[in-house]
């Protein structure tokens, strides 16, 4: 258990924060100390409950107007919210300036603004050699704060400064944490494992090590490290969010399902949590839930968030569709378009969508008119025939093949000939596929490889075309030795 946790589970804390609750429900203030009301408010701020945190502060306050720690907490509080005036001008009031509290904050106001050499330097000025343990610590708080500012070069270089002087699970903790922002995943593993060694009970550590390795698609091992994490702390909310996250990358979207349904419990407000459940419950044939959560992810989400907003729009026109309610899934997509979405993606989308729903008779026709529009290009109508033959209406497929591989330069620049010998095999024109797939590996050889390296293995896409005919060979022999 990390020591945060075991703070909070602390007998003596557990008795202060009873006492200041029954004092809100009774209405009789009662006099508390200023550190103890700060770690209260600190306990509310890392479960979420930030009106209560605030509260708790702003009755701090009233008792202790000049405690340091709990300014510097309000202003926290005022530079979570924006307000960088507010925030500047508690620190101002404060008379302490070489308070280490203080001094830290002053770093985070220059953080906040963009102002990172300036902070790296301040620091230095304040903090300029490491001989106690207590330098030790300051320095880790140092390394946290870059790291929350998404500096991880700078934290990396503050590391350096307690390399060899801490052994401790925070140094290998908040190194690990730097590699990760620095997509250094490998060694995020190698370092967080170090940090497990010396404390396994540490669940941010099981957290971040989940992280690094669902960035690495390891999602089996990012599910191990997960319920490591949750048999410490059954609700923490970043083993779980990876836990789900990798279920659904896994295809298993009832497990991923069965998880945010705890999360949401938690977390309720979670604007991409809820996307993804409503994308698990679209998948599971479930649309009207889908719904249900996709709207609430539509309220919650934030208004710059376009990337969601627009995943939201495009999964409320699936659920729809699922729904057969066609008019609305289209009224989604042309909010979705609105808001910057690519007009044809969005459009392919629909029209995958109905052929997976074998809703042909609205289907085909749209493929058709996309196909003949002349507003779309040559690439989109590409974009289209795989979509066509991915659903298995290979002969329609065919078809438009037929036209676009007449476009000779468009059909090398955007791998068409390698469509067309997939399409032509999968219809056992096998004269056409060899020759395609001979077109293919002259001119397109990153198409034929990515369409056909799993068939032909061990071979480079020069070879290909002499493998294919082998294969035909033994397939032509092998039918032949069969018996009626």
């Amino acid at each position: 258990m990390d020591n945060e946790s075991a703070y909070y589970n602390d007998p003596e804390f557990k008795r202060a924060l009873r006492t200041y609750e029954r004092m809100l429900e009774s209405g009789r203030q009662t006099y508390m100390d200023a550190d103890v009301l700060a770690d209260i408010a600190e306990f509310y701020l890392s479960r979420n409950k930030e009106v209560e945190a605030d509260r708790c502060v702003d009755f701090a306050l009233k008792l202790h107007p000049n405690d340091t720690l709990l300014l510097i907490l309000k202003a926290r509080r005022f530079l979570d919210k924006g307000d960088v005036q507010a925030a500047t001008a508690i620190e101002n009031s404060i008379n302490d300036k070489e308070d280490y509290e203080v001094q830290l904050f002053h770093a985070e106001l220059l953080l906040y603004n963009f102002e990172f050499e300036e902070a790296d330097k301040y620091l230095e000025t304040k903090f300029p050699r490491v001989e106690s343990q207590g330098d030790v610590e300051d320095v880790e708080d140092i390394v946290g704060l870059f790291l929350d500012y998404e500096q991880p070069q700078r934290a990396l270089n503050w590391l350096q400064r307690i390399e060899g002087k801490s052994n401790g699970y925070t140094f290998f903790f908040l190194k690990a944490l730097a590699y990760l922002h620095l997509e250094r995943y490998e060694e995020c593993i190698t370092t967080v494992n170090q940090c497990l060694d010396v404390n396994p009970y540490y669940v941010r550590g099981w957290g971040v090590l989940a992280d690094a390795q669902y960035s690495l698609q390891k999602y089996e091992k990012a599910i191990e490290s997960c319920d490591y994490a949750l048999v410490i702390s059954p609700y923490d909310e970043i083993a779980l969010r990876f836990k789900a996250k990798s279920l659904y990358e896994l295809h298993d979207y009832a497990g991923a399902h069965a998880v945010y349904e705890v999360l949401l419990k938690e977390s309720p407000n979670n604007a991409e949590d809820l996307l993804f459940d409503g994308i698990c419950l679209n998948f599971l044939d479930r649309p009207s839930e889908a719904l249900r959560q996709l709207k609430r992810a539509g309220s919650k989400c934030s208004p710059d968030a376009t990337h969601t907003l627009l995943d939201i729009y495009e999964q409320l026109a699936c659920a729809y569709n699922i729904l057969e309610d066609y008019k609305e899934a289209m009224i989604c997509r042309e909010q979705a378009v609105r808001l910057g979405a690519d007009k044809s993606t969005l459009l392919l989308q629909h029209i995958y969508e109905l052929l997976q729903l074998r809703k042909t008779d609205e289907a085909i026709p749209q493929c058709i008119s996309l196909f003949q529009n002349e507003e779309y290009s040559y690439s989109v109508r590409l974009q289209l025939v795989a979509v066509i033959s991915d659903c298995g209406y290979d002969e329609l497929a065919y078809k438009m093949l037929l036209v676009l591989c007449k476009h000779s330069q468009e059909a090398v620049d955007d791998g068409a000939y390698a469509y067309m010998a997939h399409v032509c095999r999968r219809l056992s024109k096998d004269e056409e596929y060899l020759h395609y797939l001979g077109l293919a590996c002259e001119y397109t050889p990153e198409k034929a490889w990515d369409i056909f390296g799993r068939d032909f293995p061990g071979c480079q896409p020069e070879d290909f075309p002499k493998e294919a005919e082998r294969q035909l060979r033994e397939d032509k022999n092998r039918g032949m030795s069969d018996p009626a």
